[in-house]
């Protein structure tokens, strides 16, 4: 688990990134870890997940259909979605 002052700092670099806001937007969990590392700041899975729902909220019941069912979380078939979305 990772301290508010942590995220306050995560969140103040990456906040400035539109990759990151774009990953943020997306939930891109594995993204995310991988710029926090690219930064300086050693997060897990847990770390990240825990940030996203904190900041954008948990996902609701739509969200976690699609995403069950395969699809991204816009809704996106997996097969022919590019994750690009704003």
């Amino acid at each position: 688990m990772i301290s508010e002052e942590i995220k306050k700092e995560i969140l103040a670099k990456i906040g400035k990134d539109k990759e990151a806001v774009a990953m943020m937007n997306k939930r891109d969990v594995q993204g995310l870890i991988s710029k926090c590392k690219s930064i300086g700041f050693d997060v897990t899975e847990g770390d990240i997940t825990e940030f996203i729902v904190g900041s954008m909220g948990e996902l609701s019941d739509d969200e976690l259909d699609a995403v069950s069912g395969g699809n991204c979380i816009y809704g996106c078939p997996s097969d022919s979605c590019d994750h690009n979305h704003q």
